[in-house]
């Protein structure tokens, strides 16, 4: 009886010291999990992205770019997916979203040609790598962004594409948006 004890105690020590171990790596979901800007001071006036990791694995991702020109360049919905650590401090996010483009009209009471930005033109699946530096900083240091035909499905992994994906291995910065109590009376 006793034997028994101590090997459930013995057992049960080893299962929480590996548990607290685990959450020390700097990609865990009890560690990373939260909301994330990228100030976007590469293009005029200066926008975010907005990166949402939720504990359980699901992801959001928008760029605030998407509502910069809609009526020229079309824009893109918000994306969603799932996102995992793939080892110690590097994260993986897959998201996908619709895009939409711009499409001229002509009206009855209106012989000028005029533009709607309401045709769904294209999906999106875009997967993302980060380094994950500390529990507040992420840097994205690889993309590939795929588009596909509306009729294809964005994650059969032989959808094809309807052009070469875009790849990009520069390394912008998301901080942790943080609870500013600061803010408060």
């Amino acid at each position: 009886m006793l034997k028994s004890v101590s090997t459930a105690l013995i057992a049960m020590s080893v299962i929480m010291v590996s548990t607290a171990f685990a959450d020390d790596k700097p990609c865990s979901k009890a560690r990373t999990a939260g909301s994330y800007i990228r100030l976007r001071d590469d293009i005029t006036p200066t926008f975010i992205d907005q990166v949402v990791l939720h504990s359980d694995g699901t992801a959001y991702f928008y760029q605030s770019t998407s509502l910069d020109h809609p009526i020229i360049n079309g824009t893109s919905t918000s994306e969603i997916g799932s996102w995992k650590c793939v080892d110690a401090d590097t994260l993986v996010m897959t998201v996908i979203g619709e895009n939409y483009r711009s499409e001229p009209i002509t009206s009855p009471d209106d012989p000028l040609l005029t533009l709607r930005d309401t045709a769904p033109d294209s999906r999106d699946r875009l997967t993302l790598r980060f380094d994950v530096q500390d529990k507040d900083t992420l840097v994205r240091n690889y993309f590939i962004d795929w588009n596909f035909d509306l009729s294809a499905n964005p994650l059969d992994p032989n959808a094809v594409p309807l052009y070469d994906p875009l790849i990009g291995t520069n390394t912008p910065v998301y901080q942790r948006v943080p609870v500013l109590t600061s803010d408060l009376p």
